[in-house]
């Protein structure tokens, strides 16, 4: 348990430094936690390098500044063994948390200046600190501010969407004048200018200011911005260039091609630079825009296309775009002159590897007002004109990563499909990494007209790709030799495969392989360690989570999502193309060592973050909590599956019993009962594997027994939610034995009221009542009243089976009220399911109606499909009370469909009961009647059917 200390005391690092509730006011023991707060704990040599470099003993100076702060700011910072990790609360990492979130608002409410605004870092580094701590002072206040203010642009906009301008004004003001934040990029303040002038706010006219000093032209027009109106391409003369015409038609890129053009004819925007991998279709995209420019007419004194991939120095630059021109100009300046008055757009390709490219691109383009660039690079250019357009694999596959093919087909213009064959165009909307395939495979093989069993292994080869278009194209250029049955089989085992396929492609691009190994040779030292270790990392990652596994700083993440290595997603997470992870994970395996430690520090915080989320299961916060972890199941499941491997060692095993006994109740809320079943039962194993059972078992430790009680109980109520009351018995009867052993109350009391459930639905209720109350009595012992609920709910659910009802209305509202005082939405749902089930025996349909309406939205906003069944099967015996038989037969199918589904059982309440309703259902319909109605709410699905239950046209609370 943490110190006290730490529930008055906490870390501001915004508009400043300061402990608040302590005196402490050390400058350089004050920096060194407000570090590890945003990155994480830190070795001691780690942070005595950083903060005492140049000392002459920096083990020393760090264990100074360590007594300081025992002595004048206890509890601050723990040391745990040979590192160091703060403790206390951190506005800032508040507000990240927050924007990670996405809310905005709350962010934003408690950002009080910029990160460390006026902290003496000349001071600080008196003893000694690196120059590196000084820039990621510097890094981390800009990250902070430019998020937050991407945060606001983006509420306002949404407060656009809905014609609340006067938020509007409100958000787009505080992003305006947001301290510390870096200077606005043209597209942010093109944004920006947008809402306030569609706000009616003066304060646009600053960003017009600015504007102007970028050469940038923006609308005032409050109708316009308003409708955010697209500028209208004219017609114009074909303009003069050098542009190559590719030898293959060009496919897909509809939405992308359609953004690009918005982007270049907004007079607004200067330079586009494409970024991402090589092979990813930089070039090719970036000269189909140029043919279109060129057609269009839109810049009348040329459109050209300038190759640099064969440069080695950025000083030939000048003399190559020179050479395409009239007059032919040799340096910079005569290239500038010749280029001050003409409207010209440039195609400058591969710029990753000449230093100083970007100097240049920004004389040009402050000399030559009428002037654009469209570049392609692995890296963005650094500029303020810079407007960054990331690419990524082709539409029309599923690309693995937080986009989905719905949201990206939603927006795309449909494609021709001319390349496929005819009787499957009607069948290949929106596929253009097939039909780059098929196109590709033409030129392998020409006779190949793929039928429809073809198809289906082209779709693999570009999923296993994820649309990447050198995959695509390596992979058919196997045809020649291979079926795609063969080709998608083969893809499978590696990225080898594709190596040396074409040697025209390789020619260009070196195989997939290469095209990373070019990627990564450009990477420092740190860049490559931070970015192979990441690859532990499944289904993307937070940034605490970055920093807190494998280390990685915000201004490192940063940069490698300016080198197209990282992206970042809405919520505010991180993930990376597919590929990337691929590869990067077989660079982390080529050190076993740092793999090891790194999939160890992996487990560790997930463990952690489990068991923070178990502390909240039953609390207010519980829905956020859950959110969470359903974000990370996939960095769970990796996490589960190394740490319950054969043979693992005794401190993983035991990570591995933790994380699985910290995730019973999210499996539960949120039915995921065979997973959580199947690695409880692992868990369960390896704690049995560790050592002898018995209470002295020096290999098992003081720690392994209690968490294997608790593995006990937890698989236990999963199965008994599966109906699976046999296995359910044993566990419950292991775990009892074993708390008793040792003197657990609380495990006993709850271990009473899971066998008291169990009695109960073996129809033993003089049993039943007995294990509950012996398990009330010892949770009243305990004199927990938040305990209490449970086995009242479950005492309620014996006197219903046997039509007490007035004590098991008393039991159920008893529960209720506990559940609302303590916040637990689930114990508020469970409560009212039951009552519902009270109203419906008594025939009260309105009031079972009302009960079951409420427990419903609570289920819906836990996630929990569970207890939305037994709600079904509540609506149904309601609907049949009300002579609504067809309606009440089809919530039947629903519920019975929406359990089987989720492996659950049919039973909180009483399925007798249920079947006695639903009998006037039969005999209203006839049996044929009933059974096609049942049939049809079994297969039309639950959400519509019980948002009819509801009385609501449309939910839009959370979603299952």
């Amino acid at each position: 348990m943490e110190p006290s200390y730490n529930r008055v005391v906490h870390l501001r690092t915004l508009g400043g430094a300061a402990l608040v509730g302590s005196s402490f006011s050390r400058p350089k023991p004050l920096l060194l936690l407000a570090y590890l707060a945003l990155e994480g704990a830190k070795s001691r040599r780690f942070v005595s390098e950083l903060f005492w470099g140049e000392a002459a003993r920096p083990m020393n100076s760090l264990r100074v500044a360590l007594s300081q702060l025992r002595h004048g700011a206890p509890g601050a910072l723990i040391e745990e063994e040979q590192r160091l990790r703060c403790v206390v609360p951190c506005d800032a990492l508040q507000i990240l948390q927050a924007l990670e979130a996405g809310d905005v608002v709350t962010a934003a409410g408690n950002y009080h200046g910029p990160f460390l605004e006026g902290f003496d870092l000349s001071y600080a580094n008196a003893s000694g600190a690196a120059v590196e701590l000084e820039e990621w002072v510097f890094a981390t206040r800009e990250y902070l501010a430019e998020r937050l203010r991407s945060g606001l642009i983006g509420l306002a906009e949404a407060e656009a969407a809905l014609s609340d301008f006067a938020s509007v004004a409100r958000g787009a003001q505080v992003a305006l004048t947001l301290a510390g934040a870096p200077p606005l990029e043209p597209l942010e303040l093109e944004r920006l200018h947008r809402l306030l002038v569609a706000a009616g706010s003066d304060r646009a006219l600053e960003l017009e200011r600015s504007a102007h000093e970028y050469g940038l032209v923006l609308d005032s027009n409050r109708e316009a911005a308003r409708a955010k109106l697209a500028p209208d391409a004219t017609s114009r003369p074909s303009a003069p260039n050098n542009l190559p015409f590719p030898l293959t038609e060009f496919v897909g890129r509809d939405p992308e091609q359609l953004e690009l053009t918005r982007l270049l004819d907004d007079p607004g925007t200067r330079l586009v630079t494409l970024t991402g991998l090589g092979g990813v279709g930089k070039s090719r995209l970036a000269l189909q825009l140029a043919h279109s420019k060129s057609r269009d007419g839109s810049f009348p004194d040329g459109v050209y296309f300038v190759a640099l991939e064969s440069l080695t120095d950025a000083a030939l630059v000048p003399a190559a775009v020179g050479a395409l021109l009239p007059g032919q100009p040799k340096s910079l300046e005569e290239l500038a002159e010749l280029l001050r008055e003409k409207s010209v757009l440039l195609v400058v390709d591969n710029c990753e590897h000449l230093p100083g490219i970007d100097r240049m691109a920004a004389t040009l383009l402050a000399k030559c007002r009428y002037l654009k660039l469209l570049a392609t690079s692995r890296d963005r250019l650094l500029l303020p004109a810079e407007q960054l357009f990331p690419l990524e694999g082709l539409a029309g596959v599923e690309t693995g990563g937080e986009r989905s093919e719905d949201a990206q087909v939603a927006r795309m213009a449909p494609p021709r499909a001319a390349s496929l064959p005819e009787s499957h165009r009607q069948n290949a909307p929106h596929q253009d990494a097939i039909r780059l395939f098929v196109q590709q495979g033409k030129r392998a093989r020409p006779q190949f007209e793929p039928s429809s069993e073809e198809i289906a292994h082209v779709r693999v080869i570009c999923r296993l790709v994820h649309g990447f278009p050198l995959g695509i194209e390596l992979a058919a250029a196997r045809l020649r030799l291979m079926s795609t049955e063969e080709i998608a089989r083969e893809m499978e085992v590696g990225l080898d495969f594709l190596e040396g396929a074409s040697g025209a492609i390789a020619k260009r691009h070196g195989g997939m392989r290469s095209t990373f190994e070019h990627s990564w040779r450009l990477l420092e030292p740190p860049e490559q360690v931070v970015l192979r270790k990441l690859s532990i990392f499944t289904g993307g990652f937070s940034r605490e989570a970055a920093s807190r596994v494998v280390g990685a700083t915000i201004p490192l993440l940063a940069t490698l999502v300016d080198k197209s290595l990282l992206r970042t997603t809405e919520l505010g997470r991180f993930d990376r193309h597919p590929l990337i992870h691929q590869y990067t994970a077989e660079k982390l395996a080529e050190h076993p060592a740092e793999l090891a430690e790194a999939r160890d520090a992996h487990a560790r915080w997930f463990v952690a973050l489990a068991e923070e989320a178990d502390a909240h299961s039953s609390g207010e916060a519980q829905g956020v909590w859950l959110e969470r972890l359903q974000s990370e199941q996939y960095n769970l499941r990796a996490a589960l599956e190394w740490t319950l491997a054969h043979e693992v060692e005794h401190h993983r095993s035991m990570l591995g019993l933790r994380l699985a006994v910290a995730l019973y109740r999210f499996w539960y809320y949120r039915s995921h009962l065979a997973e959580g079943r199947h690695w409880l039962r692992l868990a369960i194993e390896r704690s049995e594997s560790l050592g002898s059972e018995s209470l002295g078992s020096e290999s098992l430790g003081e720690e392994a027994i209690p968490l294997r009680s608790k593995a006990l109980h937890a698989a236990g109520v999963l199965a008994d939610e599966q109906g699976d009351v046999q296995a359910a018995s044993e566990l419950f009867e292991a775990r009892l034995t074993l708390a008793r052993e040792l003197g657990d109350v609380f495990g006993q009391a709850a271990t009473l009221n899971s066998l008291g459930v169990v009695a109960l639905a073996k129809r033993e209720y003089s049993r039943a009542r007995d294990y509950l109350e012996q398990s009330l009595e010892l949770r009243e012992r305990l004199g927990r009243k938040e305990l209490l609920d449970t086995p009242r709910v479950n005492l309620g659910l014996v006197a219903l089976a046997q039509e007490d009802y007035p004590r098991a209305q008393s039991e159920f509202e008893y529960s209720l009220a506990l559940s609302r005082e303590f916040g637990s939405d689930m114990g508020c749902a469970i409560a009212l399911t039951n009552l519902g089930a009270v109203w419906v025996d008594r025939e009260m349909p309105e009031s079972a109606q009302k009960a079951l309406a409420e427990a419903s939205e609570l289920y819906r906003s836990l996630g929990n499909k569970d207890g939305l069944g037994h709600c079904l099967d509540g609506f149904a015996a309601v609907a049949t009370l009300q002579g609504r038989h067809e309606f009440g037969a089809r919530l039947a199918g629903a519920a019975a469909s929406l359990l089987e589904s989720i492996g659950a059982a049919s039973g909180a309440v009483d399925k007798t009961r249920v079947e006695r309703r639903l009998a006037a259902a039969r005999e209203a319909l006839g049996t044929q009647g009933f059974e096609a109605s049942w049939r049809k709410g079994y297969e039309q699905g639950y959400e519509e059917l019980l948002n009819e239950a509801l009385g609501a046209r449309e939910y839009r609370g959370p979603q299952v």
